[in-house]
């Protein structure tokens, strides 16, 4: 929905100034990058033994959680208070690993084992006719 919005105020943009399509439709992907980039980072490590460790004792310092909240509702593409709250979310999560390196390697390498699997059957039917 928020890109969406983003289209429609750009289109609305390009429309009262046609000379200025280049340098919107610039900005729009700029924005649009730089806001999936957090979904992106947040969604490969959501299954991590770090990710369920940190989610398993919620602290709500400098209001990390409501940042994760925030980003889960879309408020990351122009929030800078909500973008460099998830920064420290980063660095707590990396820190976190770091005390608990060998059980987050072990699920970082199951999921890398995950990423070259195929699907081949049915999921209701376990592939079996």
């Amino acid at each position: 929905m928020n890109g969406g919005e983003q289209a429609a105020a750009t289109v609305d943009a390009i429309l009262r100034d046609p000379s200025r399509e280049a340098a919107e439709q610039r900005a729009m992907d700029r924005r649009l990058r730089r806001g999936l980039r957090h979904f992106s980072w947040f969604i490969y490590r959501f299954t991590t033994p770090v990710m369920e460790a940190l989610f398993a004792e919620p602290r709500n310092h400098l209001q990390l959680e409501q940042a994760v909240i925030s980003m889960l509702a879309g408020d990351v593409f122009d929030n800078a208070a909500v973008r460099w709250r998830l920064r420290v979310f980063r660095l707590v999560y990396a820190l976190t690993a770091l005390r608990m390196a060998p059980r987050a390697l072990a699920g970082w390498l199951r999921r890398r084992h995950h990423i070259g699997e195929r699907f081949g059957g049915d999921t209701l039917h376990g592939g079996n006719p």
